[in-house]
């Protein structure tokens, strides 16, 4: 995982990782950090005007559901 958020800290923008960290911090009960990976991503995609693919986007609102 410390890899993963080093990779990431280093490619805000790259979706595939984001992906990746926020399957493992959903799977480890990590909501928050998933949201906090999400957030970052979508920031970061804002910022060269584009937005999360809906693949990243049904991971946050999937995960939103099942918590309610």
């Amino acid at each position: 995982m410390a890899l993963l958020e080093h990779l990431g800290a280093i490619h805000p923008d790259h979706e595939r990782l984001a992906q990746h960290a926020i399957r493992l911090y959903q799977g480890s009960g990590r909501n928050d950090a998933a949201r906090h990976a999400y957030t970052r991503l979508a920031r970061h995609l804002s910022d060269l005007g584009l937005e999360p693919e809906p693949a990243t986007q049904a991971l946050i609102t999937a995960r939103t559901r099942q918590t309610r």
